[in-house]
C-alpha cells in the first residue's frame, strides 16, 4: 500500500465509509479497472483485495445476473440420485402419500425441494 493510502487510512474513523476513488488513484493507474490476479502485478499488489472489490462497484454487475452467465462451484448442489431414488421408492412401498415422500427426502438429502419433485417425477417414466 503507498504511503498515501496508509495516510487516509490512519485518518479514518471505523464507523466512516471509505471513498475507493481516494484509494490508488495518483499512485496506481491500474486500480479497480484492471484486475486480473494471472498478471505478475496484480499478484504482487498489496491493494489487491481492495482492487478486486473496486473493480466489481465499476462493474455494476450483481450476483444474479453473474449466476445466469456462469457456474460456480458454491452454488452446485452435491446429491446421491441413487440413493434419493432408492429412498423414494423405499417409501412408495411403504404406502406414503407423494407430499409425504417428497418431504422426507428433501428433510434427509437436504436437496431442494423441485430437485426431489423432479427426481420423483423422472421415477413414473
Amino acid at each position: 500500500m503507498s504511503k498515501k493510502n496508509q495516510k487516509v487510512m490512519e485518518n479514518a474513523s471505523p464507523l466512516q465509509v471509505i471513498d475507493l476513488k481516494s484509494l490508488g488513484t495518483n499512485q496506481d493507474p491500474c486500480f479497480g479497472k484492471d484486475y486480473n490476479l494471472s498478471t505478475k502485478e496484480c499478484k504482487l499488489c498489496g491493494d489487491s483485495e481492495l482492487c478486486a472489490f473496486a473493480t466489481s462497484q465499476a462493474l455494476n454487475i450483481t450476483r444474479k445476473e453473474l449466476e445466469k452467465k456462469n457456474n460456480y462451484k458454491d452454488l452446485d448442489v452435491l446429491e446421491d440420485t441413487d440413493g434419493i431414488k432408492k429412498y423414494i421408492r423405499s417409501l412408495k412401498r411403504k404406502g406414503k402419500a407423494r407430499k409425504e415422500i417428497i418431504e422426507s427426502a428433501v428433510k434427509k438429502f437436504e436437496v431442494p425441494k423441485d430437485r426431489i419433485r423432479t427426481i420423483y417425477l423422472s421415477m413414473k417414466k
